[in-house]
């Protein structure tokens, strides 16, 4: 068999030229929305057929603290406003102590999050897009950078009209998997770091469940010849599905089995690879287990003063454990937005 054949040359089609172009229509993506509000004309492409990835077609509904645990909201904007979008359709509710005027004490012991319905965020989601201005491509899949020297001139999409190109003077990729970037020729970095996953909301005659299901890597994959599934070629993300679908099914199968006659219908399952580490931006400078102790010098603006505080950050890991973080203000740094300098523990 040929090991490839040649695509005969053509013309394509434009069927827009906007300011700025998102490529992933993902929780991600509404970074479409901040460029509309700042008078760009945009456009989002999404391939699948409604927004919000993971967190609506992926049932992961679980969206995370914008506190830092200690009775400060250290996240607002866009972010915030996503999170109460989510709570819209009256589906979920923010903590009580969160709502404006709420008990300042109370959110020292009660994290600013919410567990909203996937469909209920789903319509919000989509509706918060359009009443923003931007123009949403459904079912539309990004193929390919056309690229002048540097930059990108134009993205080549592929949808039920066929194949055409979208001219662009701004590209945001929050694809997930750095599909834009890899296509542009940046350098990138692939992993097989995923699992079988899947959460789902059953229904048992009563009440509406959420199981939300992974299965872990083992403690020592290598001794055990596991080997992770990979979210960007299209062999991995099919067998990912497939092996997500099997402990769905193995799942219902171990609680029907007691009580055979008894109910258990699941109502709402993902429709989408439910992976995470897939491909991601090459780091001029990446964490190591190396670095375990060791404090990175940064520098971020402040929120209050809009002028640059440095940021100690110390990494520290455990084999086979999570990562953890630990942030502290340094005062009086100097130098340029994103510098680091290493600095041993003590």
């Amino acid at each position: 068999m040929q090991p490839f054949i040649i695509e005969p040359e053509r013309a394509l089609p434009v069927w827009g030229e906007y300011e700025v172009v998102v490529v992933g229509g993902g929780m991600a993506g509404t970074a479409a929305v901040a460029a509309a509000r700042h008078g760009a004309r945009v456009c989002l492409v999404e391939k699948e057929s409604a927004p919000g990835g993971l967190a609506t077609l992926g049932n992961v509904v679980m969206y995370l603290f914008l506190c830092d645990g200690v009775g400060r909201r250290v996240v607002g904007g866009l972010g915030e406003e996503m999170l109460r979008l989510a709570c819209r359709e009256g589906a979920a509710r923010l903590p009580e102590c969160w709502q404006p005027g709420g008990d300042v004490q109370e959110r020292r012991r009660t994290r600013y999050m919410a567990t909203f319905a996937p469909a209920a965020c789903l319509l919000a989601l989509e509706a918060f897009i359009l009443e923003n201005g931007v123009d949403l491509w459904y079912d539309t899949r990004f193929c390919a950078a056309i690229r002048e020297g540097r930059r990108i001139r134009a993205l080549c999409v592929e949808n039920k009209s066929g194949r055409g190109a979208l001219l662009c003077k701004t590209v945001v990729d929050a694809s997930g998997d750095a599909d834009v970037c890899h296509q542009a020729g940046e350098e990138t970095v692939s992993s097989r770091a995923n699992v079988a996953c899947g959460w789902i909301h059953a229904f048992d005659g009563s009440a509406l469940t959420l199981h939300p299901l992974t299965r872990p890597f083992a403690a020592d994959p290598e001794a055990s010849g596991e080997d992770g599934f990979a979210g960007h070629t299209g062999s991995g993300v099919t067998a990912q599905i497939l092996a997500s679908r099997r402990l769905i099914r193995g799942h219902l199968e171990a609680l029907r089995r007691p009580s055979p006659d008894s109910p258990l219908i699941p109502a709402y399952v993902p429709t989408i690879a439910t992976v995470r580490m897939t491909r991601r931006l090459k780091g001029r400078r990446e964490l190591r287990i190396g670095d375990a102790g060791r404090f990175l010098m940064t520098l971020s603006a402040s929120p209050a003063t809009k002028q640059p505080v440095g940021v100690r950050v110390q990494f520290s890991f455990r084999p086979g454990g999570r990562g953890e973080r630990f942030v502290r203000p340094e005062n009086g740094p100097t130098g340029r937005a994103g510098d680091h300098k290493d600095r041993p523990y003590r």
